[in-house]
Formats: C-alpha cells, sequence, structure tokens
C-alpha cells in the first residue's frame, strides 16, 4: 500500500481522518511515504496521486466516488535502494478544508520491482479505510470502478506537509534570565 510494486498497474484508496493530519486545515503541498527496496538498481515509477475530500468514514464499496478527485501529482518517482522518505511535490497545493481526506494513488505502468520492495503501512482499527486492487491493463481514474478490489485496516505511512491555516501563532525571543542574552 499505497501500490503494489510487482504488479504493471495497481491503485489504492485510503480515507485519512482530521485527526489524522492533526484537526489541520490549509493548503497541502506535499505527501511524503517511507519506503523500502531491498534489491539493488532504481526505477522510475510512474504514478498519478488524486484527492478529494468527502463525508464517509469507510470505503463501503470496491472503491468511493471520485467525481471531485483532483488529480495533484503525475509523474514519476525513484525507487532506489534502502529505506527512505520519497516526496511527492503536488503540482499545485490542495486546499484541505478539515473533512475525511481521500487520497487516490495509481500506479501507472512500470517495471516491476521484487516482493520485497514495498511502501511502509500502519494498522488502523476501522477494517474499511484502505481499498487496493492490480490490473493487467491500465487503471485511470475514469476506470476505476471496473478494477477489483479488497479492502484493508491498513494505511499507507503518510506524512502530509501543508501551509496550516486558522491556526494560532507564537513569536519573541527567549533570553537568559540573568544576562538577557538570546538563547541559541
Amino acid at each position: 500500500i499505497p501500490i503494489s510494486l510487482t504488479d504493471k498497474y495497481s491503485v489504492s484508496q485510503s480515507i485519512y481522518y482530521p485527526s489524522d493530519l492533526q484537526y489541520a486545515q490549509g493548503d497541502i503541498e506535499k505527501l511524503v511515504y517511507k519506503v523500502y527496496r531491498g534489491t539493488s538498481g532504481q526505477s522510475d515509477i510512474p504514478v498519478k496521486i488524486y484527492l478529494h475530500e468527502t463525508d464517509a468514514t469507510s470505503i463501503t464499496d470496491k472503491w468511493l466516488p471520485v467525481d471531485e478527485a483532483q488529480l495533484v501529482f503525475d509523474g514519476t518517482f525513484d525507487f532506489s535502494q534502502g529505506t527512505r522518505d520519497v516526496g511527492f511535490d503536488l503540482t499545485e497545493p490542495f486546499t484541505y478544508n478539515g473533512g475525511n481526506l481521500v487520497v487516490t494513488f495509481i500506479k501507472t505502468n512500470a517495471p516491476n520491482g521484487s516482493y520485497s520492495d514495498r511502501f511502509h503501512s500502519i494498522d488502523t482499527p476501522v477494517a474499511d479505510r484502505t481499498s487496493v486492487g492490480s490490473a493487467y491493463s491500465e487503471v485511470t481514474i475514469g476506470n476505476l470502478a471496473s478494477v477489483s478490489a479488497s479492502k484493508s485496516s491498513q494505511m499507507p505511512s503518510t506524512r502530509f506537509i501543508m501551509t496550516a491555516k486558522n491556526m494560532g501563532s507564537l513569536s519573541g525571543v527567549v533570553s537568559d534570565e540573568a544576562t538577557g542574552q538570546p538563547l541559541a
């Protein structure tokens, strides 16, 4: 999760609750995933990432509707050996208003990895927060409904980098009481 690195075409859809984003609101500028590649070599994996908000709290059918999904990334990422973070700079920021956030992640066609290659994931108590599928033919946002899917309580280990809005701020200088000098 979010994609199968052993299948040519794959897709996932995950719901992140406001608590997963620390109840922040604002412009999401980047998604960061932790990955592990056990084999040597490097691959440029082509992916598309879509974001939208929903009232749904779980994925009850195969996939949630994607009518309002916004394409936020269309490119490749470098999948090299080792454990590391992979960041996806969004084409343009996605305005997140504090609802349940849906991330649809599509691997559009790629060299395959090995079974030891993976994205890190976390377990959740909710069984239907992620839907995953793979296909022998191209997966697009338009044909998503035709792709078979299985549910998972696992979620991709994801960090959302955003410029928060409607948050308080604090500024000033912390100084040594005895000398009045600013602390480093």
